[in-house]
């Protein structure tokens, strides 16, 4: 069975500035996660640690900055089931639209409360940058 998760968000922030916080580990950091290791190139390394309760790491295939950031990522295991994300930063009312599709994940992964969450946490972020 695929599963297939979409979320939307509008955040006050150029397209240039959010493919940055997914691509850069030390602003990735300040939004999710503990640890983050990027190799940002089709193929290069995915890694994201949350402290002791679970890593997330697979593989980009697709960075087309600033506009689509595509990557398949597995939970805890190498073994486990691969999962592919797709980001989409579309310009719009002087922000940008923050599209993600997420699927073939596990249905214990939290996938319908992570990206909620996490993107919440990266506009709180921002705006409280600005």
């Amino acid at each position: 069975m695929t599963t297939r998760y979409e979320f939307d968000i509008w955040i006050d922030a150029a397209p240039e500035r959010l493919f940055d916080y997914f691509t850069d580990p030390d602003l990735f950091v300040q939004w999710q996660g503990s640890e983050a290791e990027f190799e940002l190139r089709p193929g290069g390394l995915y890694r994201v640690a949350y402290g002791t309760m679970a890593v997330i790491s697979g593989e980009f295939v697709e960075i087309d900055r600033p506009n689509r950031l595509v990557y398949m990522r597995r939970l805890n295991s190498v073994d486990g089931p691969v999962s592919r994300v797709e980001i989409d930063f579309v310009a719009e009312r002087g922000g940008t639209r923050v599209s993600v599709v997420h699927t073939d994940f596990a249905p214990d992964e939290g996938v319908e409360w992570g990206w909620p969450h996490f993107l919440g946490q990266l506009e709180s972020l921002l705006s409280a940058l600005d």
